[in-house]
């Protein structure tokens, strides 16, 4: 078990957003506290990770995720999903050459397992745009919840007619 970190608020703060954007873009336990350790150079551990998780799912942070979905709602959900989108498919092409080059050479010269490699990169990248896709009109429908929340009395008038 690692042992007990003391992160200051702004860090709590900043470990609290990248885990929910890691849980966003579908990364694993692992992956999630790479993530962390690679954007906020902290030393970021499986413990650390649960805590977090744990305040998180327990709605420990209300307050903050309604600032973080209240922000991506009112300002950059759809440049945040739009830019995503965009990785992912630059991604999608570039294995997609990477396959087309491979498998146009002659059999004796053909790496099998890269083949499999890419294959199961394309899969990956294919599920992944799937769930942005999917993501989106979620994140659209929170969004309408907020401006119903913040702005009751216009959506009111909106909606009598």
């Amino acid at each position: 078990m690692s042992k007990n970190k003391n992160f200051n608020k702004v860090q709590k703060h900043l470990i609290k957003n990248c885990m929910i954007d890691a849980q966003i873009m579908g990364l694993s336990k692992y992956e999630t506290i790479e993530y962390v350790k690679s954007r906020l150079n902290l030393d970021f551990s499986e413990g650390s990770y649960k805590k977090f998780r744990s305040e998180l799912l327990n709605g420990d942070n209300d307050e903050s995720n309604v600032q973080w979905i209240s922000y991506y709602a009112r300002k950059g959900f759809v440049e945040f999903y739009r830019n995503r989108i965009a990785e992912m498919e630059m991604i999608q092409k570039e294995t997609m050459k990477q396959w087309i080059i491979e498998m146009n050479k002659p059999d004796s010269q053909k790496d099998k397992n890269l083949i499999v490699k890419l294959i199961a990169e394309l899969r990956a990248n294919n599920q992944q745009l799937t769930q942005l896709g999917m993501v989106t009109p979620i994140i659209a429908t929170i969004k309408n919840i907020i401006d119903d929340k913040d702005h009751p009395q216009t959506n009111k008038i909106y909606n009598d007619y």
